[in-house]
């Protein structure tokens, strides 16, 4: 067997990029992403950006007794992996075979991790249905305003199934995109990444909540390494380990991840 690095980050920053193109959604939510070690089914709770200041702006004569509050969101954590053999063919010193692996399971790994941030997603009560397209992102926009949802980094979150619906032809003699409704985040994500029966969310980060920390390590000798995903700071953990009187490796792709309806505000589109 060559003497090869297996988490060598030389290998996965192809990887690292395919991963955060699953979760292009991140600027639009709520969050806290730890280095620390947490249990799966512990709860963080993710402070929650939002603008809830009513008073006149008048000083009252003490800061103490004045402004806003911040809410906090409880979310609970669950352990999401991606555990896969590194081959025989991933083991020589190619790193063409390795750059390969650690793309095509990143990606699931990705993926699995933006199912479980937005499990809860389906608990919005308010929805849209029928044609999708720029009118109906108009809609969408009016009835976050209507919802008073904040302007920061409003989010639409499409599955691909209808993201095309965005696409401007040659043809068209109006150019519009969802940025002209006030969305700076459109975020195309692939299909069974929101929950079953939801096609989309109208969303910004004082709708949901989401936290992201480490699993606790057993007890196999394993080489372990923080990885961070630079495009949103989301951190997980990769391991490589031998599996015992077999010529075989393991790697294994993990973190603890949550999400959770922060306020009742987002819009779905079913």
């Amino acid at each position: 067997m060559a003497n090869v690095s297996y988490n060598d980050e030389i290998y996965l920053a192809k990887g690292l990029t395919a991963f955060g193109k699953f979760l292009p959604f991140i600027p639009s939510v709520s969050k806290i992403f730890g280095e620390e070690v947490k249990e799966a089914g512990s709860t963080v709770n993710v402070p929650l950006f939002s603008s809830n200041n009513t008073d006149n702006g008048e000083f009252n004569g003490s800061y103490d007794t004045s402004g806003s509050t911040q809410t906090k969101i409880p979310v609970s954590l669950v352990h999401i992996h991606e555990t896969f053999e590194i081959g025989a063919e991933a083991q020589s010193s190619n790193s063409f075979n390795l750059e390969n692996l650690y793309q095509t399971h990143l990606q699931n790994f990705g993926r699995k991790v933006a199912k479980a941030i937005f499990a809860d997603s389906a608990n919005f009560t308010a929805a849209q249905s029928g044609s999708f397209g720029f009118a109906k992102v108009k809609t969408l926009a009016v009835g976050l305003d209507t919802n008073n949802v904040t302007d920061v980094e409003r989010g639409l979150i499409v599955d691909t199934t209808i993201y095309g619906s965005l696409y401007q032809d040659t043809t068209d003699t109006l150019k519009v995109s969802p940025e002209s409704y006030g969305f700076s985040n459109t975020a195309k994500v692939s299909t069974g990444i929101l929950p079953s029966g939801v096609k989309g969310l109208a969303i910004a980060p004082d709708c949901y909540a989401v936290a992201c920390y480490q699993v606790r390590q057993n007890g196999k000798t394993a080489d372990v390494k923080l990885l961070t995903d630079e495009a949103t700071g989301l951190q997980f953990t990769f391991k490589t380990f031998s599996i015992d009187n077999e010529n075989k490796i393991k790697g294994v792709f993990e973190v603890l991840v949550g999400g959770k309806v922060a306020q009742d505000k987002a819009i779905k589109f079913v």
